[in-house]
């Protein structure tokens, strides 16, 4: 008895060591789709309903990118932001109201009352937003991405609006900025502008608390740079590095740091540019994927996989509720070592038994 005891002592320890092994990091991301496919009538010309649905939030595989739906956040499109409260657990997420337009066009990227950035709570099971507020951007910025600090400090990168209009005093098309959200009353603190210019930038905490900042390659070759938390002013750490196949525009909208591996996933949505061209030369189809990003700061971007072909639906918030990391490193077994322990452990279960029946 003894013998059979340690076994499965033996066993219970095993796995337990094990499970974090195949413990999955969860990824959230919220995907909207345009009109055009529902709605003929929300052409870009003649507006005469919202031109964009309402968002959906989503889980993605971490090991492949495939979405599953987890609800649609009713009454709001256009998600820019999303992260997790890493002490209260609670979902926040940055949306524009949707609605309908009674007179006159309704053209994209306005702020008119019908287009109007929100922080919102969001139920992780069912995606039920609740409204903290609106969002008051004088300039006519737009939040590109948020992110929280260890401490609850929610961090806002703002983005200047085009609209397609020649840049002003009070509406600059690169004048990105810095800003921290109270989560209770939605107000917003411009802290200061980055320095760095381009259409929309990506920023992420990592495990000891620098905000790292990515920018898309409008201008330049996209950057890595470090924010800082007082100013708001960017340091140049290092270019993002695209694997062969994704030449051409890249825009990585929204990245959070897995607190287990310390590495960022990431969005990113790839155009070619190459005319008509749909299918990069490493096979994958244009559109929304997900990637990781070195957290050694050197720019290297890896692709997870494809989320979402083409630019009908586009993929621009995202977090990640990872593993907690252990105080103390113990040693894990992956799946299959598991596996192979548990038989090896019943095997010569088996053999004990039948010996002492041969015995008895």
């Amino acid at each position: 008895m003894r013998i059979i005891r340690s076994i499965f002592i033996l066993f219970a320890v095993l796995l337990v060591s094990g499970l974090p092994a195949m413990a999955q990091t969860q990824i959230y991301a919220i995907g909207t789709e345009s009109n055009r496919r529902a709605d003929p009538r929300a052409s870009e010309v003649d507006q005469r309903v919202s031109p964009y649905m309402d968002s959906v939030l989503y889980t993605l595989a971490s090991m492949t990118g495939q979405p599953t739906e987890v609800g649609t956040i009713e009454g709001y499109t256009r998600c820019t932001g999303l992260d997790i409260h890493p002490l209260t657990g609670e979902f926040f997420a940055v949306c524009d109201e949707n609605g309908e337009v009674d007179d006159g066009p309704l053209m994209p990227l306005t702020r008119n009352g019908i287009f109007g950035p929100h922080l919102l709570k969001l139920d992780p099971n069912t995606a039920q937003p609740t409204d903290v507020g609106a969002l008051d951007l004088s300039r006519s910025d737009f939040v590109s991405d948020i992110s929280f600090r260890s401490d609850g400090t929610l961090f806002a990168h703002l983005n200047a609006l085009e609209n397609g209009e020649a840049a002003t005093e009070t509406n600059t098309i690169n004048a990105n900025s810095l800003a921290i959200i109270n989560t209770n009353t939605a107000n917003v603190t411009i802290l200061g502008e980055t320095g760095s210019e381009d259409r929309i930038s990506a920023i992420g905490f990592t495990n000891t608390d620098s905000l790292i900042q990515c920018t898309d390659n409008y201008n330049f070759p996209g950057r890595v740079n470090m924010l800082n938390q007082t100013t708001g002013q960017a340091t140049f750490l290092e270019n993002l590095n695209y694997p062969p196949g994704f030449e051409g525009f890249n825009i990585i909208p929204s990245k959070d740091a897995d607190t287990f591996s310390g590495d960022f996933f990431a969005l990113l949505f790839h155009e070619s540019d190459v005319e008509e061209e749909v299918v990069t030369t490493n096979g994958e189809t244009e559109g929304n994927f997900l990637v990781n990003i070195d957290a050694g700061n050197n720019g290297n971007v890896s692709i997870i996989g494809l989320i979402s072909a083409g630019d009908l639906e586009q993929f621009a918030a995202l977090a990640v509720l990872g593993q907690p990391q252990p105080l103390v490193e113990v040693p894990t077994l992956s799946e299959y070592g598991l596996i192979t322990a548990v038989v090896m452990l019943l095997g010569t279960a088996v053999l004990v038994l039948r010996r002492r029946q041969i015995k008895v």
